[in-house]
């Protein structure tokens, strides 16, 4: 397979190729009037640009159902954005949403497929989206990778195989914090390399995170407990891949799924390990131009197009099926079970609440990612 150049890369993520219709329409639901209002006109019904038009506003709820949205809607599918639960049909919706939806009691009207994040797992839904492999632990749980960032700037292929700037896109207490040392800055500068921080600006891209025309690697080693590494998107490896850069990711579950040949990344524990890493990077000629292209090989497996083929592929087969044997039960059924299912699902969401903060060992999301 021939590696594509950073400007084919820029097509390739671009490229939107149509799909097959799909047998029903399937709504996209954001029901917090708060993240409505920037989409107000998406809402009304006018139709989608790009995706990439959009690339400063995406967050966790928007990338899933916004940016879903749009890429299946720009492929010729039936998709629909919606403000409400529309009843009868097939609905997909975020963790956050899923639960509003379960608290004021209607979420046993649609079919609901849940979009996880980085949550608890779902209880008031029908069906599960997850973002990395290993959380796929059950029937009615599906994988579907994150979408990359958009309108990303890849490196300039004129750098060749310069290996000076490593950057953390990401807010600066997310990253280990043995990574945020002086000593470990210094370490750096003895090797001839820089390191860089580049903030989302609360869960949003600024410039400097859009464009990697400069960047030679991604430092992606993520502080937080082990559970919550181990629910995290394999997104930073994919944009580092995307972006024509070596990746130094951190011991994560969604990281080691993505994992085929040892030119995907370097795994690393700690600062020592890392440094350890980037010295072999520097004195052993024609592995990072072999990393680069590997990464860009990769990354063909997580343009939209391939993203936007496996939401087809799952809404298509598997949620179509479960849809149509809950459609085969009626309305009348449904309303009486009701209060049981209301019930069922009610404790099931307090009792994977529970679970979660536990595993985040009792510290709150925040606090647990920055341990």
């Amino acid at each position: 397979m021939r590696t594509p150049d950073a400007h084919e890369m820029m097509r390739l993520m671009s490229a939107e190729t149509p799909l097959a219709p799909l047998s029903e329409p399937v709504y996209f639901v954001m029901l917090d009037e708060r993240r409505q209002k920037p989409w107000l006109p998406l809402f009304d019904g006018a139709e989608p640009p790009p995706a990439s038009v959009y690339w400063r506003q995406w967050d966790g709820e928007t990338a899933w159902i916004i940016n879903t949205y749009i890429q299946l809607k720009r492929r010729g599918l039936d998709v629909r954005l919606s403000k409400r639960l529309v009843p009868g049909a097939l609905c997909v919706l975020t963790y956050d949403d899923a639960a509003r939806a379960g608290k004021r009691m209607l979420s046993w009207r649609s079919y609901v497929l849940c979009c996880r994040m980085d949550r608890a797992r779902p209880a008031y839904c029908d069906e599960v989206i997850v973002q990395n492999r290993t959380s796929v632990d059950g029937p009615g749980v599906h994988f579907a990778p994150h979408w990359p960032q958009l309108s990303l700037r890849p490196r300039d292929d004129r750098r060749g195989d310069r290996f000076e700037n490593i950057v953390f896109h990401g807010e600066i207490e997310n990253i280990a914090p043995e990574f945020r040392t002086p000593e470990f800055g210094a370490a750096l500068a003895a090797i001839g390399v820089r390191f860089v921080v580049h903030p989302l600006r609360q869960s949003r891209i600024g410039d400097a995170g859009r464009d990697w025309s400069q960047t030679d690697a991604v430092l992606a080693v993520r502080g937080g407990s082990e559970y919550f590494r181990s629910i995290k998107p394999a997104l930073k490896l994919v944009n580092a891949w995307q972006a024509g850069c070596v990746a130094f990711v951190g011991p994560e579950a969604g990281y080691r799924d993505e994992r085929k040949t040892d030119l995907d990344y370097f795994e690393v524990n700690n600062a020592s390990e890392a440094l350890a890493a980037m010295q072999r990077l520097a004195r052993e000629p024609g592995l990072y131009r072999a990393m680069v292209e590997n990464g860009r090989r990769r990354a063909l497996e997580h343009t939209p197009d391939a993203i936007a083929k496996l939401w087809h592929e799952t809404l298509a087969g598997v949620i179509a099926d479960g849809y149509a044997r809950w459609r085969a039960t009626g309305a009348m059924a449904r309303w009486a079970a009701a209060p049981m299912t209301q019930a069922r699902r009610y404790l099931g969401h307090k009792a994977a609440r529970r679970r979660f903060w536990g595993l985040l060992e009792g510290r709150g999301y925040q606090a647990a990612t920055a341990r």
